[in-house]
């Protein structure tokens, strides 16, 4: 559940993306979203809204090495956009968990735990988790956004 302190005015932000086309890490070491995503300037008010992550395979994921990578995908949150250098806080660990040979176009749903508002600072951020740190991918892309859950 995403979270908006102090019940801020905020600006509308329908889409809460973490990335469009973002390629997977190919090096082994985790990877940031491109996007973090402002809880002060998101609206409508998200407190106590169950919230769905939602992952769509916009290119191949296909692995250089081996049959069985997988990747997580985490959700962090730091007082700061710089969420790669902040003290960032895991609140969501393996929200969904990628494989390999996923076919573009296909979407993954990950439910997010409800946790008490003081769980999240100002920004929230998408780590991409390769399981294994030898795993390397050779191809890959995804968009991640979150959504109120139905």
């Amino acid at each position: 559940m995403a979270y908006r302190p102090n019940s801020g005015p905020g600006c509308h932000d329908s889409q809460l993306e973490f990335c469009t086309a973002q390629s997977i890490p190919t090096d082994g070491a985790d990877d940031i979203s491109e996007n973090i995503i402002n809880l002060i300037d998101t609206a409508p008010d998200l407190r106590g809204t169950p919230m769905q992550l939602k992952v769509e395979i916009t290119t191949l994921i296909a692995v250089a090495s081996g049959t069985t990578a997988k990747m997580n995908l985490n959700l962090v949150t730091a007082s700061t956009a710089a969420l790669c250098t902040a003290a960032a806080t895991e609140v969501a660990e393996a929200v969904l968990t990628l494989g390999y040979n996923d076919a573009a176009g296909k979407v993954y749903t990950g439910y997010i735990p409800e946790k008490a508002a003081t769980a999240y600072q100002q920004y929230l951020g998408l780590v991409l988790e390769p399981v294994l740190d030898n795993t390397l991918y050779s191809a890959g892309a995804i968009d991640a956004w979150l959504e109120p859950a139905i």
